[in-house]
């Protein structure tokens, strides 16, 4: 029994790969790596393939397009939850309204 020489494939280029990637991904890293652990725990959560990467593609396009649109609405989104809230809409505060004639 004969065993096949495997053929030569050529130069890799990986680290190339890796780099013109990297070239785009690090300006939205967070939002990537948020996009792709969201994507992943969707993949784990429903066991399919397809739900982890619809929703990987769902996220990063919504927040390319957020940034693009205003660059500083994820990071007031982001801040806003660190914040006391002022109104809460199930409490209300009744109050005396006088109308006088002119």
């Amino acid at each position: 029994m004969e065993i096949a020489a495997e053929e030569k494939l050529g130069r890799v280029y990986d680290l190339k790969l890796l780099r013109w990637v990297w070239s785009y991904v690090h300006p939205y890293r967070r939002l990537f790596f948020l996009s792709l652990l969201l994507g992943a725990a969707t993949f784990n959560l429903f066991y399919s393939f397809i739900a982890g990467l619809l929703m990987f593609v769902g996220l990063h396009g919504f927040g390319l397009w957020a940034t693009r649109r205003d660059p500083e609405m994820l990071r007031i989104l982001l801040a806003s939850s660190r914040v006391r809230r002022r109104y809460d809409p199930g409490k209300h505060q009744l109050f005396n309204m006088d109308l006088a004639s002119w």
